[in-house]
């Protein structure tokens, strides 16, 4: 049916998940903050002069419109 066979397989593979009752491609997170309460919340972050506080860990949901990715550091927009 596809030209591909990884892409073949790939179908496969997530048919069989699907017969045992699992979400090949689950897509469910749970959400720590909204984005206007993480930039009321961590605002002060910008002000930092490397921009981090790695004393935080955040799950944030929403749409990635640009990626930028510089060496080991990645941006986000």
């Amino acid at each position: 049916m596809f030209s591909n066979r990884y892409i073949e397989q790939r179908i496969e593979k997530a048919e069989e998940l699907r017969k045992i009752g699992k979400n090949p491609y689950e897509n469910r997170v749970e959400r720590d903050l909204l984005s206007s309460e993480f930039i009321a919340k961590f605002g002060y972050v910008w002000e930092l002069s490397n921009r981090r506080d790695e004393t935080v860990s955040v799950t944030l949901i929403g749409r990635i419109k640009l990626l930028r990715l510089m060496g080991k550091a990645s941006f986000l927009k």
